[in-house]
């Protein structure tokens, strides 16, 4: 009922739209359709989630790396792996009208395309195509159905096996070999799985011990699969651009790495950041919390902790992949120590917004928007409307606060690109800076760090507004 009244909402414009821009109403009528089916896709994909999933961090995260994953990465992984075999398949691909229709009904943004865009710039190229919506959206429907009804099964399962003890109980509550211990001999009484458990002394403070006590995933065959998954995945993507490329030694393909795993760190601590606090509230254990001796600002600091751990798999893939083009002599060793920094000033200034939106507001989804929203606001708005605003110098100026432009700038200037060589020893020297300035070495260093800082000084004191304001707003 939400998702269609936020489509609702758009109506008025897609009216206007209608009335100076000349499309048809069937085009309008297709575009809501096709958006309300993908929301409702998206929906199905976080019910499915919610089911295998305790922490609402993972449950969120694991929706959109599944939705980017079935909407860019692998269409583009699957692409450039025919496109490496047959070179320009691709684009016969989607100049065909079969391929056309195949990516209208199963893609929902290559459909969208298609229906606004066919019936303006090319009605006889792809004529009837985009006529065929309906048959895209009966297709997610059927998809978002299959997933529901398996999430309505797997809950019906696990709620029987709740309430007779049977082999639906999780896992994780109860361990496979736990001792069986009956209360009474009688046929008809339940037997309730207790583990026997240890007393352990803990030597350091409680707080800290449960935020970085625990392990990342539930077991070792869980942790094993992720991070193999992810290793694959990341080495297809490398062989099959530097084939396409003909040749590793390409700039451009380490700028799209360091950028995508600068991202993908970004996206984990933003979502997890934002759950630490109010995942405590709603399971009504942070007001315990505040009635002991542990400070706020003991209880701020450990949640913070924990939040870095948890993105640190993700940060791991960021260092180890620029260690390796700096070892394979591709980049200068300084690159080391700017995506060290960057990363760093990204990490404290999203902890720091998501602990602050996750104490000033009572739900999770909604810290987790605005902590996203903040990083929209922070990295994409506002850039773009500099550019659209500002001069060409003043603009460049605040690009070169951002981070992202700052890592790219940062990979160019460690390559040849930036005069550096490896066997000649010649260091870089040629940073080129947003403007089309040409920076050395130590005043890039130089200025690297001083964002840093910045962005370190804004993550802490957004986290002391949290630890001040939390007591109040346990309440």
């Amino acid at each position: 009922v939400n998702l269609f009244l936020l489509v609702v909402l758009s109506l008025p414009m897609l009216m206007l739209t209608r009335l100076l821009g000349g499309v048809e109403w069937i085009t309008i009528l297709a575009g809501i359709c096709i958006t309300l089916t993908a929301g409702i896709f998206a929906a199905a994909i976080t019910m499915f989630f919610s089911t295998i999933t305790r922490k609402a961090w993972s449950c969120i995260l694991c929706t959109l790396l599944t939705l980017g994953a079935l909407y860019f990465l692998l269409p583009y992984l699957f692409f450039l792996l025919v496109d490496t075999a047959d070179h320009g398949f691709a684009k016969r691909f989607f100049d065909s009208r079969s391929g056309a229709t195949l990516s209208f009904i199963i893609h929902p943004y290559a459909a969208l395309i298609i229906v606004v865009f066919t019936p303006i710039s090319a009605p006889g190229k792809f004529a009837g195509i985009y006529k065929l919506w309906p048959a895209h959206c009966a297709y997610m429907l059927f998809v978002s159905l299959m997933i529901l009804l398996w999430c309505a099964k797997r809950i019906r399962n696990v709620t029987a096996g709740r309430a007779i003890g049977s082999k639906f109980i999780d896992q994780e509550a109860v361990p496979v070999n736990a001792n069986l211990i009956t209360t009474s001999q009688s046929p008809t009484s339940i037997a309730l799985p207790i583990k026997k458990t240890h007393a352990s002394r803990i030597n350091w403070h409680p707080m800290f011990r449960k935020e970085l006590g625990k392990g990342l995933f539930r077991s070792g065959k869980t942790a094993t699969l992720v991070l193999s998954g992810l290793l694959l995945l990341a080495g297809a993507f490398y062989l099959l651009l530097t084939a396409q490329r003909h040749g590793p030694d390409d700039f451009e393909l380490n700028t799209m790495f360091t950028e995508v795993f600068l991202g993908l760190g970004a996206l984990t601590l933003c979502i997890v950041a934002s759950t630490v606090v109010s995942s405590e509230r709603q399971s009504r254990t942070l007001e315990l919390l505040l009635l002991t001796n542990i400070s706020p600002g003991t209880i701020i600091l450990s949640k913070c902790l924990g939040a870095i751990r948890k993105s640190l798999c993700i940060w791991v893939f960021l260092l180890g992949y620029v260690l390796i083009v700096v070892g394979s002599e591709q980049l200068h060793p300084i690159a080391i120590l700017h995506v060290f920094m960057l990363a760093v000033s990204i990490t404290i200034l999203l902890t720091g917004s998501g602990i602050f939106f996750s104490t000033y507001f009572r739900t999770t989804s909604t810290a987790v928007i605005l902590n996203l929203a903040f990083c929209l606001v922070l990295w994409v708005l506002v850039p773009l409307i500099a550019i659209i605003m500002m001069r060409r110098y003043e603009s460049s100026h605040l690009a070169a606060s951002h981070p992202f432009v700052l890592l790219a700038s940062a990979i160019e200037g460690s390559s040849e690109r930036g005069n550096y060589y490896w066997r000649g020893h010649v260091p870089g020297e040629r940073y080129y800076f947003p403007g089309g300035q040409e920076i050395s070495m130590a005043y890039m260093t130089w200025h690297v760090m001083v964002i840093m800082l910045w962005h370190c000084l804004a993550g802490f004191a957004m986290a002391a507004l949290a630890a001040s304001g939390l007591r109040n707003r346990a309440r």
